[in-house]
């Protein structure tokens, strides 16, 4: 897929507002993410094949949600 308008023959739409959707593209159709969010970046360590890198990144109502849980800690 090289652009966002091939993302509707798919039917992704619909996927958008049901609950978990995992991209692994996600810069081709970040225009059509929902404003309410939670993104998740998974990244592999280059020295160790088995160590991971895990940012969250909220929007919206998410936001919140994610303040309120480190206020917890």
């Amino acid at each position: 897929m090289n652009k966002s308008s091939e993302v509707w023959e798919l039917g992704i739409e619909d996927a958008l507002d049901q609950g978990i959707l995992i991209i692994e593209w996600p810069e081709i159709i970040k225009n059509l993410f929902p404003k309410n969010r939670l993104e998740v970046d998974l990244k592999i360590l280059s020295n160790d094949i088995n160590g991971r890198i895990i940012t969250f990144k909220s929007f919206g109502i998410w936001k919140n949600r994610i303040i309120s849980y480190d206020k917890k800690k």
